[in-house]
């Protein structure tokens, strides 16, 4: 059965660890000289504080449901978050070095690198510190979706016509109307007649 979650998960995900990692959430969220910090170390961090809290996006993963995002950059490569020997290529960061970027790191940093912050952002008033880039927002397909779209084969590295695709909608109609960029799925298929569709 098809089945899509979508929308503002608030929660980060293991794949961009090493994004987190770059831009130092851990570090930032710890600091002590604005309110929004604590806020942010309760919502992000682990009980300790000392590293991001993964698991409810890894619950989410590990039951079977793929990020439509690393799907469509990763192609036919793709393989599902259970899959524990390949994860650590899946990793990625928008601070890589173009040079070094993988044509699935450059889908990733072109379509898919953040949802917050958008220009709209009422919380962050913290005078000289940049907001992080994150992903916060995400849509979460299940393994009949993830099969079809392997096998039509409809990606952005061998077809840039393709009318499959997903991402960020960080255009300038959107960066204002939102503290979150919204985020899309597209296939050149209908969803099963029986298809669940849970937006939040």
């Amino acid at each position: 059965k098809d089945l899509v979650i979508m929308g503002d998960f608030n929660t980060l995900s293991p794949y961009d660890s090493r994004q987190h990692h770059e831009e130092r959430i851990v570090e930032l969220f710890n600091r002590n000289d604005h309110k929004v910090f604590e806020r942010l170390r309760i919502k992000y961090l682990v009980e300790s504080f000392d590293r991001v809290d993964y698991e409810p996006m890894e619950i989410l993963l590990s039951s079977g449901m793929s990020d439509a995002c690393i799907v469509y950059c990763k192609g036919t490569s793709f393989t599902s978050f259970n899959s524990t020997v390949k994860r650590d290529e899946l990793l990625w960061s928008i601070r890589n070095d173009s040079s070094l970027s993988t044509s699935y790191e450059s889908c990733m940093k072109q379509h898919c690198a953040y949802t917050e912050p958008t220009k709209f952002n009422p919380e962050w008033n913290v005078p000289g510190v940049p907001h992080p880039r994150l992903r916060l927002d995400f849509i979460l397909i299940s393994k009949s979706i993830v099969d079809r779209w392997i096998a039509s084969n409809h990606f952005l590295y061998n077809d840039p016509t393709t009318s499959s695709g997903s991402g960020v909608d960080n255009q300038l109609a959107t960066e204002s109307i939102s503290d979150h960029f919204p985020v899309f799925a597209q296939w050149p298929w209908r969803l099963d007649a029986g298809a669940t569709v849970d937006l939040f």
